[in-house]
């Protein structure tokens, strides 16, 4: 077969000729053909169709795993046709038109069918029929030999928290791949909150993998994912501690080392699209760094509007004044200017605690939070902002080779006020291509409304679209 067609799966360009030929060096493989389907719109995946030599007996589960130890995840076709014979065309080539519908597993299962035995068992086998446009899913298949892959794990993941209350992580199918399996870890409560969470499912594109800004949630990009195109994936990674009992991060090096731990087990190999606002660009510049080391490709690097205080300022350092720390806590969680916490005599003796009472007091009169928000949830939320601005305060970023690209405010408020250069002092890390574009709007407005459709358009350009 030829190597040089090539077709577009999830984003990813692909060459079939590649994974016949891989195919075909297997002992019972006769002939093969790769094949991309679109039987559901919008969802393309690679089917494989093959003829068995004489006497020979092929088994989908055996050849997933053949190919996964000889090809990348994304080369792995999503379903296996067993065929006596190829479709030919009156000239003699494959007629690939007339190669059959895939159907469930379509080749003979390693193991026999069972069917769900209670409402739970029933439940996840409906969601993996209905994520993965299959029939006939029993208790014991296994949701990546019928086709699944990650992204279509963060669905069921996520169908599986409205249809049950239990949120479990995407990580959790790796553990538990089969209907029985994931029915035992529901039951059981499911374990800790992903640090990734799907911020958009859908789109063909390959996925941006966004940072959290140094207040650790990821609210701040709902207006950005709403208007980046809408065949985008995206997913958010949280900053670690803001569950209750979790250990947070102490510096950007941890922080990027555990994100890149959680992409991966979603997406084991590049390339990678990685960015983030404020604080969020840092840390993705740093898992960037990582990856180049290890090899990987990083395809794109967005840094929106993120600045490094050392890069600027060599001897820069943590704000020593409390109540400066909390006015960019109250500025990170949209608070008006006009509303932001003020001196107060009594804060010498109690600290930020005057300056958070003074927030909640804020908070009820502009919804700016939940209204079951209490002092010792604040005080939580800010411990991690302070945990998260101090990292970014000592990190020191060494080079990376890559291609970045700088989106900037600018509005010169009081973010940018302190960054003279039009760079952020980037340029003295990245040595590959340093790409400064700048939207309209300070640090905080570029990423609400009505500044973030701007934002929106380069973020897209960023990409490469």
């Amino acid at each position: 077969g030829r190597l040089d067609v090539q077709v577009k799966v999830r984003g990813i360009r692909i060459e079939p000729g590649e994974i016949e030929a891989v195919l075909l060096e297997h002992a019972a493989v006769g002939e093969a053909v790769v094949t991309v389907r679109e039987d559901v719109p919008g969802d393309r995946r690679l089917a494989a169709y093959v003829v068995p030599r004489e006497g020979a007996e092929l088994v989908a589960t055996e050849l997933r795993a053949y190919l996964a130890g000889r090809l990348p995840e994304y080369l792995v076709p999503a379903a296996f046709v067993a065929l006596e014979k190829l479709p030919l065309t009156p000239s003699g080539k494959v007629d690939r038109r007339a190669l059959p519908r895939p159907q469930s597993t379509a080749l003979e299962r390693a193991e026999a069918y069972e069917a769900p035995r209670d409402g739970l068992e029933e439940t996840i086998t409906a969601l993996f029929e209905e994520v993965l446009g299959v029939t006939g899913v029993g208790l014991h298949d296994n949701f990546f030999e019928l086709g699944g892959h990650s992204l279509l794990g963060v669905q069921i993941m996520a169908k599986l928290k409205e249809a049950t209350g239990v949120r479990l992580p995407v990580a959790a199918l790796f553990k538990a791949p089969t209907v029985e399996l994931l029915a035992q870890e529901v039951r059981s409560g499911g374990s800790e909150m992903p640090l990734m969470f799907p911020l958009r499912f859908k789109g063909s594109r390959p996925p941006v993998f966004l940072v959290h800004p140094v207040g650790g949630g990821l609210m701040s990009y709902s207006g950005l994912v709403k208007h980046l195109d809408e065949d985008q994936p995206v997913y958010g990674l949280r900053s670690r501690g803001i569950e209750q009992g979790e250990k947070p991060n102490w510096t950007i090096q941890e922080m990027a080392r555990d994100y890149l731990a959680s992409i991966r087990a979603m997406r084991p190999s590049g390339p990678y699209r990685l960015g983030g606002w404020s604080m969020g660009g840092v840390v993705a510049f740093e898992m960037a760094r990582l990856l180049e080391a290890e090899g990987e490709t990083v395809e794109s690097l967005v840094l929106i509007d993120s600045q490094v205080p050392w890069l600027n300022e060599p001897e820069s350092s943590m704000p020593g004044n409390e109540l400066r720390i909390v006015q960019l806590f109250a500025q990170d969680l949209g608070f008006p200017a006009d509303r932001l916490p003020t001196a107060d005599p009594e804060a010498r003796a109690e600290g930020e605690v005057v300056y958070l009472r003074q927030m909640l007091e804020t908070a009820r009169a502009t919804g700016n939070l939940p209204k079951d928000m209490d002092l010792a949830r604040m005080q939580h939320m800010y411990g991690i902002f302070r945990i998260n601005l101090q990292a970014m305060y000592e990190y020191r970023p060494e080079s990376y080779g890559g291609r970045v690209t700088l989106i900037r405010a600018g509005k010169r408020g009081v973010m940018n006020r302190l960054f003279a250069k039009k760079s952020y002092g980037w340029e003295q890390v990245v040595r590959g291509e340093l790409e400064v574009r700048t939207v309209p709007g300070t640090h905080h407005s570029i990423v609400r409304k009505p500044d973030v459709e701007k934002l929106a358009r380069e973020v897209e350009r960023a990409l490469g679209y």
